[in-house]
Parts: C-alpha cells; structure tokens; sequence
C-alpha cells in the first residue's frame, strides 16, 4: 500500500494511498545543524524544503521559529509549524503529528493536531509554541545532540 515516492538530501517522503485514494500520508524528516547558533527576534523563521504529497499535488513546508511565533505570549520557546504551500483549490484538511527526533532517530516528543483546514497562504498548522529553550539544550532530554535538532512531521491528508 505504501510506496516511497523520492528521497532528498536525507530527507524522505512517503505517500500510502488506499484504493479510493481517501487519506494520503506524508512523512518528512527536517534536520537543522548548529542550531544553537541560529538567532533572530521572536516571530522570524527559517523554512524547510518545500516537500510533497505527489499522487494530490499537494506541497507543503516546516517553519521553524527559534525564538518563538508572535502570537503566543511565552518568551524563551521555540515555535514549529506546518505551512501548506500548493493545493488544488489552494486549501487542504489535514492533521500532522511532529516530532523531535535523536541522534538513534528515536522520537523523543511528539505533538498532534487534531484536524485542521490549511489555506495556502493562510493559517500555519500545528503548534505555534512547542518547547521551552531551557528544555530544549537540556542534555538529559537529547533532544539536540551534537546542536543538531531533528524535527518529523507526519501530514494524513482528508480528501473529500
């Protein structure tokens, strides 16, 4: 059923289609390296590669937000969110589980959407704050060994 459409700079995107082509799942794996040393001011971002779910053209991006997005009120945390890019009719239903990841790739914290309606050029899914900065370098929790973080995401799209 699954079938592993391309893989990118380490990164690998996979779609698993039923026979009504009902949902579509995407799985896309971010790594960003020296990432201690990536600064800027609350609610700047840096952009994943645009990746894709092929078999409904449906393209879609992580954002990252070292010193958090500006609508949540917490200072110090680190904000992840999902963009969607390219749709047809430019909108989507979908819920994404993300990740960070260890060095071993084991999932070390994970946080799910419940069903969101993505615009392009619109609402950014998933969670606006995700982590604590304090937590996030805190060597017990691994969550960025060797300063690189490792972000997955994990996309089931709801066609209609």
């Amino acid at each position: 059923m699954g079938k592993e459409l391309n893989i990118i700079n380490n990164n690998c995107v996979t779609v698993e289609n039923s026979e009504k082509c009902v949902t579509n799942k995407a799985f896309y794996l971010w790594k960003i390296s020296d990432f201690s040393k990536l600064k800027g001011n609350k609610g700047e971002y840096i952009e994943s590669e645009v990746f894709s779910s092929d078999e409904c053209a449906i393209k879609w991006r992580l954002l990252l937000y070292p010193n958090g997005h500006m609508t949540c009120n917490l200072n110090n945390y680190v904000g992840i969110g999902l963009e969607l890019v390219s749709a047809p009719n430019n909108k989507c239903d979908a819920t994404c589980s993300i990740s960070l990841v260890d060095d071993k790739k084991h999932t070390v914290l994970t946080r799910k959407s419940g069903l969101i309606p993505f615009t392009v050029n619109g609402r950014i899914g998933c969670e606006c704050h995700y982590i604590s900065r304090k937590r996030l370098f805190n060597e017990h929790y691994r969550y960025t060994p060797g300063d690189v973080l490792r972000i997955s995401c994990k996309i089931t799209i709801a066609n209609k």
